[in-house]
C-alpha cells in the first residue's frame, strides 16, 4: 500500500472524529483570517480614500500621540505650509466621530471642510447640492450611511447634540469608508465643537511622494510649530491608534482560537496513535524505521491541517462577503480578502497541525514490538 494512502485511510478509520477535528481547525483559521483580512481590508480603505484624493501627506498634533482626533491646531498654520517648497495644496479638516442611536448606527466619521478646497471638490455630490459657503446646519451625507438613515435630500437629521440639521445632498464614491461619512462646512463644526479657528489636521498634496522631500517638509513643519508632525499616508494609517488595537485584538482571539485547534489536533492524534498501538509495533517489527512512523503520523496532522483550511478558508471569505453588505457594519468591512492573508492562513494552520502532531508522533515512534502484544 503507498504510503500517503495508508495515511489517508488511517484519518478515515474514525471518520467523525476526524471531521470534528477539521471544524475545530476550520473555525480557529476562519477567525483568523476573517478577523485579520477584515482589518487589513479597513486599513486599505482608509489608505486609498487618502490617496484617491492626490493626499501625500498628513499634518497633526504630534503631542496628542496616537490619540489625533482628540487634538487640534490652529487653523491659521495651513497657509504657512501652503507656502513651503514641494507643497502643492493644503486642506484643513476637522474630524468628529458620532452616533445615530435611533438607527443602531455607531461610529460615523462627522468632517469638516472648507468650501472650495480640494477635499471638498472632489466628493462628487450625485443628488441635491454640494456644500456651500455660509451654510448653516445641513449636511452632505455619503450613499451608505443615507441608505441605512433612510434620509434623502430635503430631510432633516440629528448630528450632535439633537440639533437637527437638512440633508442638502447625498454623494457617492467607491471606497466604502468615504460612502459612510457625514460632511459639513467647517465652519459650523468648529462652532459646534467650540473649537473656533482650529482644525484637527491638514491634509497635504505634495509634488512628488520622494521620501526626502516627505522628510524634509516634515522638519520644516515641525520648525513653523513644535507640536506639529507629519507623516505619509501609510505611515498616519500604519500608527493610528484604532489600527493598531485592531490588530491586536484580531491577533488576540486569533491566537486563542489557534491554540484550542492545536489542542484538539494533539489529541486526535493521541487517540489514533493509542488506539494503533498493536498495528504500529507490527510496522516496526516488520522493519519500518521510527523516522518512518514519525514521517506517518506528522503526514496524517499535515492532511488534517490542509483540510480544516481549505474548510476554514472558504467559510472566512463567505462571511466577510455577507456581512460586508450589512447595513450596520458595511462600511468597516470590506468585500474580499487578499491572497497574502489566505495564504498566511493555510500557513498557520498547517504548522498547528504540524505542532499538535509532534508528540503523538514522538510517542508512536517510541513503541517497541513487543508493546503491540502487550495491546493485544
Amino acid at each position: 500500500m503507498h504510503f500517503t494512502t495508508l495515511t489517508i485511510r488511517n484519518l478515515l478509520r474514525r471518520p467523525g472524529r476526524s471531521l470534528m477535528t477539521i471544524c475545530g481547525l476550520a473555525l480557529a483559521l476562519g477567525a483568523v483570517i476573517s478577523l485579520v483580512g477584515v482589518v487589513r481590508g479597513f486599513e486599505r480603505s482608509l489608505r486609498a480614500a487618502h490617496e484617491d484624493h492626490g493626499i501625500g501627506m498628513v499634518v497633526y498634533n504630534g503631542e496628542a500621540g496616537p490619540y489625533r482626533a482628540s487634538a487640534v491646531v490652529a487653523e491659521g498654520l495651513g497657509e504657512k505650509i501652503r507656502r513651503l517648497d514641494g507643497v502643492r495644496d493644503v486642506a484643513p479638516t476637522m474630524l468628529e466621530i458620532v452616533s445615530f442611536d435611533e438607527a443602531g448606527i455607531y461610529g460615523v466619521s462627522l468632517e469638516g471642510l472648507p468650501v472650495g478646497s480640494f477635499l471638498a471638490n472632489q466628493f462628487k455630490v450625485t443628488t441635491g447640492r454640494p456644500l456651500q459657503e455660509g451654510d448653516e446646519r445641513v449636511v452632505v451625507l455619503g450613499k451608505i450611511i443615507a441608505a441605512n438613515l433612510k434620509k434623502s435630500v430635503g430631510d432633516t437629521l440629528d448630528v450632535i447634540d439633537g440639533e437637527p440639521f437638512e440633508v442638502v445632498g447625498i454623494f457617492q464614491s467607491y471606497n466604502a469608508v468615504e460612502n459612510n461619512m457625514v460632511l459639513m462646512t467647517l465652519p459650523q463644526l468648529q462652532r459646534l465643537t467650540g473649537r473656533e479657528a482650529e482644525v484637527t489636521g491638514f491634509s497635504l498634496v505634495t509634488e512628488s511622494n520622494d521620501p526626502r522631500l516627505f522628510e524634509r517638509l516634515r522638519r520644516e513643519i515641525r520648525a513653523l510649530d513644535p507640536k506639529l508632525d507629519a507623516l505619509s499616508v501609510g505611515e498616519f494609517i500604519d500608527s493610528a491608534i484604532e489600527i493598531r488595537l485592531a490588530n491586536a485584538m484580531a491577533w488576540l482571539t486569533s491566537s486563542v482560537a489557534l491554540v484550542v485547534g492545536a489542542i484538539g489536533v494533539l489529541n486526535t492524534m493521541l487517540m489514533s496513535v493509542f488506539e494503533r498501538t498493536g498495528e504500529i509495533a507490527v510496522l516496526r517489527a516488520i522493519g519500518w524505521r521510527k523516522g518512518r512512523v514519525v514521517r506517518m503520523v506528522l503526514t496524517e496532522s499535515f492532511f488534517l491541517g490542509i483540510a480544516g483550511a481549505v474548510l476554514g478558508t472558504c467559510g472566512a471569505l463567505l462571511l466577510t462577503e455577507l456581512l460586508s453588505y450589512h447595513p450596520k457594519v458595511e462600511h468597516m468591512i470590506p468585500g474580499g480578502i487578499t491572497l497574502a492573508v489566505v495564504l498566511q492562513g493555510f500557513v498557520i494552520a498547517v504548522l498547528v497541525c504540524m505542532l499538535g502532531g509532534i508528540y503523538p508522533s514522538y510517542r508512536a515512534a517510541a513503541l517497541l514490538p513487543v508493546e503491540g502484544l502487550h495491546h493485544e
